[in-house]
Protein backbone atom coordinates (compact mmCIF):
# COMPACT_ATOMS: atom_id res chain seq x y z
CA UNK A 1 0.00 0.00 0.00
CA UNK A 2 2.71 2.55 1.16
CA UNK A 3 5.02 1.78 -1.87
CA UNK A 4 2.58 1.95 -4.35
CA UNK A 5 -0.16 4.05 -2.71
CA UNK A 6 -1.17 6.02 -6.67
CA UNK A 7 -1.64 2.28 -8.35
CA UNK A 8 -3.50 0.68 -4.94
CA UNK A 9 -5.33 3.92 -5.15
CA UNK A 10 -6.84 3.46 -8.90
CA UNK A 11 -6.75 0.14 -9.35
CA UNK A 12 -10.55 -1.70 -9.56
CA UNK A 13 -10.75 -5.14 -10.45
CA UNK A 14 -12.13 -5.53 -14.13
CA UNK A 15 -15.57 -6.14 -13.47
CA UNK A 16 -18.01 -4.42 -11.20
CA UNK A 17 -16.25 -1.35 -11.76
CA UNK A 18 -18.64 0.77 -10.42
CA UNK A 19 -18.81 -1.24 -7.14
CA UNK A 20 -15.62 -0.41 -6.12
CA UNK A 21 -15.10 2.19 -3.47
CA UNK A 22 -11.83 3.45 -2.22
CA UNK A 23 -11.81 5.55 1.56
CA UNK A 24 -8.66 8.10 1.69
CA UNK A 25 -8.76 10.04 4.57
CA UNK A 26 -8.63 13.63 4.26
CA UNK A 27 -5.19 14.98 3.64
CA UNK A 28 -3.52 16.62 6.92
CA UNK A 29 -5.70 14.41 9.13
CA UNK A 30 -2.76 12.88 11.01
CA UNK A 31 0.42 15.14 9.98
CA UNK A 32 0.35 19.43 9.88
CA UNK A 33 0.83 20.56 6.79
CA UNK A 34 4.49 21.12 5.26
CA UNK A 35 5.99 24.51 6.22
CA UNK A 36 6.87 26.92 3.06
CA UNK A 37 9.76 26.80 3.67
CA UNK A 38 11.19 23.67 3.91
CA UNK A 39 11.22 23.57 0.03
CA UNK A 40 14.36 25.37 0.43
CA UNK A 41 15.76 23.62 3.02
CA UNK A 42 15.39 20.38 1.36
CA UNK A 43 16.77 21.99 -2.56
CA UNK A 44 18.56 19.42 -4.04
CA UNK A 45 20.18 21.80 -6.40
CA UNK A 46 21.85 23.03 -2.88
CA UNK A 47 21.22 26.93 -3.91
CA UNK A 48 22.58 29.36 -0.75
CA UNK A 49 19.31 29.64 0.86
CA UNK A 50 20.34 29.95 4.81
CA UNK A 51 18.79 33.52 4.53
CA UNK A 52 15.04 31.64 4.08
CA UNK A 53 15.17 28.43 6.46
CA UNK A 54 15.74 28.29 10.20
CA UNK A 55 16.70 24.39 10.26
CA UNK A 56 18.02 21.58 7.77
CA UNK A 57 15.87 19.07 5.53
CA UNK A 58 16.36 16.66 8.33
CA UNK A 59 14.91 18.55 10.91
CA UNK A 60 11.83 19.84 8.70
CA UNK A 61 10.96 16.53 7.50
CA UNK A 62 11.37 14.93 10.99
CA UNK A 63 7.48 14.93 11.66
CA UNK A 64 6.75 12.75 8.34
CA UNK A 65 9.22 10.31 9.74
CA UNK A 66 6.48 7.95 10.85
CA UNK A 67 5.02 7.91 7.36
CA UNK A 68 8.25 5.15 6.35
CA UNK A 69 8.67 3.54 10.04
CA UNK A 70 9.22 0.09 9.55
CA UNK A 71 6.95 -0.96 12.35
CA UNK A 72 3.20 -1.27 11.68
CA UNK A 73 2.11 0.15 14.62
CA UNK A 74 4.33 3.03 14.25
CA UNK A 75 3.68 3.85 10.64
CA UNK A 76 1.00 6.57 9.98
CA UNK A 77 0.41 6.52 6.30
CA UNK A 78 -2.45 4.81 6.43
CA UNK A 79 -3.95 7.56 8.85
CA UNK A 80 -2.87 9.88 6.69
CA UNK A 81 -1.63 9.11 3.08
CA UNK A 82 -1.99 11.95 0.87
CA UNK A 83 -0.25 14.14 3.85
CA UNK A 84 2.52 11.37 3.72
CA UNK A 85 2.74 12.20 -0.11
CA UNK A 86 2.90 16.28 0.57
CA UNK A 87 6.35 16.01 2.42
CA UNK A 88 7.63 13.30 0.55
CA UNK A 89 7.90 15.41 -2.53
CA UNK A 90 10.79 17.28 -0.32
CA UNK A 91 11.85 14.47 2.01
CA UNK A 92 12.39 11.17 0.18
CA UNK A 93 16.28 11.60 -0.24
CA UNK A 94 16.34 11.58 3.24
CA UNK A 95 13.70 8.62 3.64
CA UNK A 96 15.30 6.59 1.25
CA UNK A 97 18.45 7.39 2.77
CA UNK A 98 17.61 6.20 5.77
CA UNK A 99 16.23 3.08 4.39
CA UNK A 100 18.97 1.73 3.22
CA UNK A 101 21.15 2.00 6.42
CA UNK A 102 21.12 -1.16 8.43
Amino acid sequence: YNNNFLSCLTYAPCTNVTLTKVEVPPIYSRLEKPPAEFVYACNEEKVDVHDVVEKTCVEYCEPAMCCYNQNPTENCFRDDPLGCMAWDQECQVIFELQEDQP
